[in-house]
């Protein structure tokens, strides 16, 4: 079984190589590592290069910058394995049979369309590791229904909103398009939406070997703005209407998952221009009503703040509420 690791690469040469050497250090070796320079502006891209020159799995394609969609997208169209896989390329994995958990896994379940692992965080602020205590429920996985399976993973807050703790069949994702959207930052929570909408078999292992670095300075997730925004509400628009008119049980658990990313909005609006604010304002108080679905306590929170206070106010002491918490190394 041939896996492709898919890195996208966009001015990272202080982080690039400890999460290139993370996957070429792996015990199976029956993989191909994909490294799309995405018009790099600093050694980047001659980092890449040295590591395909010194071994033979190791493909670069250097391409205008185009974001990290049209990045994996293009490393997605170039591999040849049998599943893919996706790392950040300022984060690596910590497990050096990664690789081969993952695929005993895929041949003992076998015809896997999406297949989950875990991740921990590392904060770069505090030097603290957080690993999450909740665990898949595999043994629902193995007889359970597709509806059951989504249910297991709402239920104990386990759906995923990132495409790096997936391993996907890359036939699956060709033949139905399953392509990361360019142009908006919230790319990775249209892509799992649509991935889960496709697929029939899905799995999962509890093995926690993703490292994600927090506040790393010049990460894109490390910033909030109104484009921020702008991609929670392109993907409410696009998914919304959906699951209000199918209106069914696990509809209604999407909606509360939405929710969740619904209510970050909120915490970004108070760093918004007044302008910027204009903008989006009205559009948030579009969707109040996804609130009514919520399933987490940090989204309920907002939805609390908000109804009491309004936007404005609300907002105001989710600031205040988020900057107290972010120094504890906590959100909220």
């Amino acid at each position: 079984m041939l896996i492709s690791v898919i890195i996208p690469v966009y001015n990272v040469e202080n982080y690039i190589k400890k999460g290139v050497e993370s996957v070429l250090n792996q015990s199976y070796t029956n993989f191909e590592l994909l490294l799309v320079n995405d018009g790099s502006k600093d050694n980047s891209p001659k980092i890449c290069d040295d590591f395909a020159s010194k071994d033979s799995r190791v493909k670069v394609l250097h391409k205008i910058n185009g974001g990290a969609s049209d990045a994996r997208n293009q490393g997605i169209l170039a591999a040849k394995g049998d599943y893919l896989m996706f790392l950040d390329s300022d984060d690596y994995w910590d497990d050096n049979n990664a690789i081969q958990k993952v695929v005993n896994r895929l041949t003992e379940s076998k015809d896997v369309d999406i297949l989950l692992f875990y991740w921990k965080n590392i904060n770069l602020n505090t030097n603290r590791t957080e690993i999450s205590n909740k665990k898949y429920q595999t043994e629902i996985f193995k007889n359970a229904t597709k509806p059951e399976v989504l249910k297991s993973l709402f239920d104990t807050g386990l759906f995923p909103s990132s495409a790096v703790i997936t391993v996907v069949n890359r036939v699956f994702i060709l033949q139905n398009e399953l392509f990361f959207v360019k142009g908006i930052k919230a790319e990775d929570v249209d892509w799992t939406l649509n991935v889960f909408k496709q697929a029939n078999k899905i799995d999962a292992i509890n093995e926690d070997f993703y490292v994600v670095l927090l506040n790393r300075e010049g990460s894109v997730t490390s910033t909030a703005d109104v484009k921020s925004i702008e991609s929670i509400l392109f993907i409410l628009d696009k998914w919304c209407p959906e699951f209000i008119a199918k209106n069914d049980p696990l509809s209604h658990l999407f909606l509360g998952h939405l929710s969740f990313h619904y209510s970050t909005s909120f915490v970004i609006y108070p760093n918004l221009s007044n302008d910027e604010k204009q903008l989006v304002k009205n559009r948030l108080i579009a969707y109040l009503y996804l609130f009514k679905y919520t399933h987490s306590k940090k989204a309920a929170l907002v939805k609390y703040i908000i109804s009491f206070l309004g936007i404005e106010l609300g907002t105001k002491l989710l600031d205040i509420l988020f900057r107290i918490r972010k120094k504890q190394d906590k959100f909220f």
